[in-house]
């Protein structure tokens, strides 16, 4: 047999051997865990919010399916519940808090709810932090017909030199959009630009009485931050970021959890923390809390009676308000038949410094806050948007000020360069409801050169943006 049979005869077999494999691959597909893991992942996580916070609810190891697989009722014929309680990553037993998705009556005990995904915190409508470096991939409402639904206003980042993407829910405001890269600074690790919104009480949040009613009535209702891991290219591939820590012997449910398909597989859990985010309660390892830098003085106010404030179309309606800055803000109905823009234009003078600056809105009472309100930043010849729900920030909220914090920009701060905020017409996510728009005031702060003072309800009243948006 000479040399170039034996080749093409070892192509012929080479062949056949892949299509025959590429037949029984599809007969007999492999379990989506199939794919796991072969070595374990180095720690990449830092800390997602500044300061100290309880942990409220804990990762339910068993099984943390929530609805995409029920892990309460065995197949037919048993039809019996059995998984009725939470396993903690150290293998311990508990009774769950009922989440009363259909009026149950609410259990305040148990380590957390029975098949949550992912890890709830205290944060009452505090900054949430980018857990590592990644490429935003979602930024948006989890349904944009149901406000009280799954993750209400959340993010998703993709941690592209790892296998996981980190999800952030219930949040108030998103400062950041899909394709914005966020760099953590390992040297400034507290930096506002690793800010990826505002925490709150959107989606599916629980109080004492059973599932929170509409954002508005009561935005404090159930408030906290969501935060959940997942595993890319899995179907439902969440994981606890602290790992499993069960005795030796003591399998994790989830990680061994097989079940025929279309139903997902479990997946492998390790501590992905290289620095925990710091927490009151014991049911975690907590590190050092990561300080909040301050906010420093204002360096532009422009209200809405300012020459910089200038609106387009006849739809704004002066309004006389005592709880809007200067006691007047401009209504408008939303999504009209025209262009409905107001624009807060930034005209620096020759002592404003171009540099990152911290942008907040104010937000005036009004009976039928947003629950969307889309506001467009153009700064150094970029535009970038942030989503506020109005209705959690009314000015007669005692629960936190009536400002919500849009981000931190890069200005030019050159008469050169063309920079203003505008706020249009239309919700982000229409749901039905009559919206209006109001436009208050504005403020920037700066970063760079001037001296700090601290955020505070007193000292931000007569400094920042406001504009309101009704549904």
């Amino acid at each position: 047999m000479g040399k170039r049979t034996v080749i093409t005869t070892i192509l012929i077999q080479t062949f056949c051997w892949a299509m025959i494999s590429l037949i029984l691959a599809k007969e007999n597909p492999l379990p989506v865990n199939a794919f796991v893991q072969t070595t374990t992942p180095q720690p990449f996580m830092g800390p997602i919010y500044y300061g100290q916070e309880n942990v409220w609810q804990v990762f339910d190891h068993n099984l943390p399916c929530a609805s995409v697989c029920d892990d309460d009722v065995p197949p037919p014929p048993q039809g019996t519940p059995t998984n009725v309680y939470v396993i903690h990553y150290d293998g311990s037993k508990h009774d769950p808090i009922t989440p009363t998705p259909e009026g149950d009556p609410y259990i305040p005990g148990g380590f957390g709810y029975d098949e949550h995904g992912g890890i709830d915190y205290s944060l009452e409508y505090e900054p949430v932090l980018a857990a590592a470096s990644g490429i935003v991939d979602y930024a948006n409402w989890h349904n944009s017909s149901n406000h009280r639904a799954g993750y209400g206003l959340y993010i998703v980042l993709d941690h592209t030199d790892t296998d996981y993407q980190t999800f952030y829910g219930h949040l108030s405001v998103l400062s950041v959009q899909e394709g914005d890269e966020i760099t953590i600074d390992l040297n400034d690790p507290s930096n506002r630009n690793r800010i990826l919104g505002i925490s709150g009480n959107t989606g599916a949040a629980f109080g004492t009485g059973g599932l929170c009613g509409p954002v508005p009535n009561d935005p404090t209702c159930g408030q906290h931050l969501h935060f959940e891991v997942r595993r890319k290219n899995q179907i439902y591939g969440v994981v606890n970021p602290y790992g499993w820590i069960a005795p030796a012997g003591t399998l994790d449910p989830w990680a061994n959890y097989n079940p025929p398909p279309p139903t997902p597989g479990g997946a492998t859990s390790y501590d992905l923390w290289q620095n925990e985010p710091a927490v009151d309660t014991d049911q975690y390892p907590g590190g050092t809390p990561l300080a909040e830098p301050a906010v420093n003085n204002a360096r532009m106010i422009i209200d809405d009676g300012s020459a910089d404030f200038s609106t387009i179309d006849t739809c704004w309606v002066y309004t006389p308000g005592n709880d809007s800055f200067n006691n007047s803000y401009r209504r408008a109905n939303a999504n009209g038949p025209n262009d409905c823009r107001a624009r807060w234009t930034i005209r620096p003078d020759a002592f404003t410094l171009p540099g990152d600056y911290d942008v907040f809105v104010h937000i005036p009472e009004d009976s039928t806050a947003s629950l969307g309100a889309v506001y467009t930043i153009t700064h150094n010849m970029q535009t970038s948007r942030a989503i506020v729900v109005q209705a959690a920030y009314l000015d007669n909220n005692t629960e936190h000020n009536a400002w919500a914090y849009l981000g931190r920009y890069d200005f030019a701060m050159d008469t050169a360069v063309s920079e203003f905020i505008e706020l249009y017409d239309a919700i982000w996510s229409p749901d039905g409801r009559q919206l209006a728009f109001t436009a208050d005031d504005t403020i920037w702060l700066l970063s760079p050169g001037e001296p700090p003072t601290q955020l505070t309800q007193t000292t931000i009243t007569a400094r920042h943006p406001a504009w309101l948006v009704e549904e």
